[in-house]
């Protein structure tokens, strides 16, 4: 980590101050700041997802990345024709705003262009890359890690970033309606809490407070504003085929895709 970097980790303000703005981003299909982009360095990724017609396969419908200091180097919102679930009332995407977007093969060409030599931290990245179209759950440039490696809860379970966001900056970002771009700011100040913490010889999070936090917000808040109508039809099948015997059913309205079963 370069000097300039580690300098940011004790300004909290260079990072928390603006973590909620992202409108001027919102209006537009694409930013791409490659000129701002130093040659290796750390960048802090995150997409907001929509549920893809008939698969119900989670898709990266936005995608930001930021630096350490919260700085927007990348955004755009990614084209997608085939959606059954927006959940609008947590991503801000409909319809219009992907028709209008940039196509998925041209994303991946710039952020394979934009990776090299960096190192991307997200909060369960694996599923972000996928979402993306990474089908190994990794770009092919670059290095990739997750954060909730070291934010693990006593029954070794990751720690949404929401319940992080509420932790350190009082606010969970995520209950309401949000960008990607709020949640990479968020991951950037969470990043340099681990380095802080390691700092202090701390090998994963520990707080005493935290379980009573997780207890107090979280899936059931959030939760409520999924979108819980299926548009595509792919759920009356399923229920046809249980009563058939075909398969078992799974109540794709109340899955939270933070918890998505990939295999």
């Amino acid at each position: 980590m370069s000097k300039k970097d580690s300098n940011a980790l004790d300004v909290k303000a260079s990072c928390s101050k603006n973590v909620m703005d992202s409108v001027p981003a919102l209006e537009v299909a694409l930013i791409c700041r490659g000129d701002a982009l130093r040659t290796t360095g750390l960048l802090f990724l995150d997409v907001e997802k929509v549920i893809a017609a008939g698969s119900h396969q989670p898709l990266a419908g936005d995608i930001s990345i930021v630096d350490i200091r919260g700085n927007l180097l990348f955004w755009a919102y990614i084209q997608r024709d085939e959606v059954c679930k927006y959940n609008t009332k947590m991503t801000g995407l409909n319809a219009d705003k992907l028709r209008s977007g940039v196509r998925i093969e041209f994303i991946r060409k710039l952020l394979d262009r934009l990776f090299r030599g960096k190192t991307i931290y997200g909060a369960d990245i694996r599923n972000n890359w996928i979402s993306l179209g990474y089908t190994e759950g990794r770009p092919e440039s670059g290095a990739s890690k997750d954060i909730q490696e070291f934010y693990r809860d006593a029954k070794n379970q990751p720690i949404g970033l929401g319940v992080l966001s509420e932790h350190f900056l009082g606010q969970d970002m995520q209950e309401k309606i949000h960008s990607s771009i709020v949640d990479a700011r968020v991951t950037a100040v969470c990043y340099r809490r681990i380095i802080k913490m390691k700092s202090d010889e701390k090998e994963r999070y520990d707080c005493e407070v935290f379980h009573d936090l997780r207890d107090s917000i979280g899936k059931p808040k959030r939760q409520a504003n999924w979108d819980r109508k299926c548009t595509c039809g792919a759920t009356k099948t399923k229920m046809k085929n249980k009563k058939k015997g075909k398969v078992e059913y799974s109540g794709f309205g109340n899955v939270s895709l933070e918890h998505w079963n990939w295999d």
